[in-house]
């Protein structure tokens, strides 16, 4: 079942340094796009995101997913640290 109005698109440029870089940043967002991604906004800040390819379809899909909470989490991670890099090497 599609149901209008559950759910909010944003479109952000990331090239544009002072709103897209920071929202990227923080959603962990990199490459030239285009991305889709799912933000909960609870308190738990889980976020989704699309793999493959975008059609309408797929889009529909990952949407359907979201809002019956069958989607992965996507968790950013932090590149290793140098220090630490260096220590699983000796």
């Amino acid at each position: 079942m599609w149901v209008y109005g559950m759910l909010i698109f944003v479109y952000v440029e990331m090239d544009n340094e002072d709103i897209g870089k920071p929202v990227s940043d923080y959603f962990g967002v990199t490459g030239n796009g285009p991305n889709v991604l799912g933000y909960s906004g609870n308190e738990d800040a889980k976020k989704f995101m699309l793999d493959g390819e975008l059609t309408v379809d797929s889009i529909k899909a990952f949407a359907q997913g979201f809002l019956e909470d069958k989607l992965k989490p996507f968790y950013k991670s932090d590149p290793i640290p140098e220090t630490l890099h260096r220590m699983k090497r000796m």
